[in-house]
C-alpha cells in the first residue's frame, strides 16, 4: 500500500495542514489523555500511524505533543534514558530542555506544544501541564458565558497548569454549537 497518496488508506488533513489532536481530563485524583496517532508529511498527508503518548511508568508520568517531531523524539530519549529522575524534576527541567531541543531541531518556524502529566510527589496528587514554543491563546470551554473575557495568553516557554477538560485544537464556538 502506498502511503500518503491518492488511493491509500491514509487521508489528507481536511484543513490542509497537519493537526494533531489531544484531549484530556485532569484532576488531582486522575488524568485521562488521548491523542490521535497520525504522522504527517510536509503536504499534511497522513503517512503513518504511531502512538504520540510517551508513557513512563517508572516516573508515573506521560508526555504528548503537537508539532516539532524532532523535539518530541529527543524528549522521549531523555525520559527513557533516565536523564530525568521523576515527574517533579521533569517539570522543573522542561523549559530549559524544551528550548534547547527546539533549537537543535531547527528552531524558528517549527512551533510545538508539549503536554505532560503525572504523580507529583511534591504536591501529593496528579498534576498536568503544558508548554509551547510560541505564544498561545488559552480559551475556555464552549458554553462558558465569560469565554471571550476569560481567554488569556500564555508566553513561550512558560509551563502552565491544566485543570479539568483540555483539548487541542479547541473546537470553536461554531463547531461546539453544531455538535450540541
Amino acid at each position: 500500500m502506498r502511503r500518503g497518496s491518492g488511493g491509500s488508506a491514509f487521508r489528507r488533513s481536511p484543513c490542509g495542514r497537519a493537526v494533531s489532536g489531544i484531549a484530556l481530563v485532569a484532576t488531582p485524583e486522575a488524568i485521562v489523555v488521548a491523542s490521535d496517532g497520525a504522522i504527517f508529511d510536509e503536504r499534511a498527508s497522513v503517512i503513518a500511524i504511531s502512538s504520540k503518548i510517551i508513557v513512563s511508568p517508572e516516573w508515573s508520568m506521560f508526555v504528548t505533543g503537537r508539532g516539532g517531531e524532532g523535539v518530541y523524539q529527543r524528549l522521549q530519549f531523555e525520559i527513557r534514558s533516565g536523564v530525568v529522575a521523576g515527574f517533579d524534576a521533569f517539570r522543573e527541567r522542561l523549559p530549559e530542555a524544551a528550548l534547547m531541543l527546539h533549537e537543535a531541531d531547527g528552531g524558528a518556524g517549527r512551533d510545538f506544544t508539549l503536554v505532560f502529566g503525572g504523580w507529583s510527589a511534591e504536591a501529593g496528587c496528579f498534576r498536568t501541564y503544558r508548554i509551547s514554543s510560541g505564544v498561545r491563546r488559552i480559551e475556555r470551554p464552549a458554553g462558558d458565558e465569560d469565554a471571550a473575557q476569560s481567554a488569556t495568553q500564555s508566553a513561550a516557554w512558560q509551563v502552565d497548569e491544566i485543570e479539568g477538560l483540555w483539548c487541542a485544537p479547541w473546537p470553536g464556538l461554531k463547531v461546539a454549537s453544531e455538535c450540541g
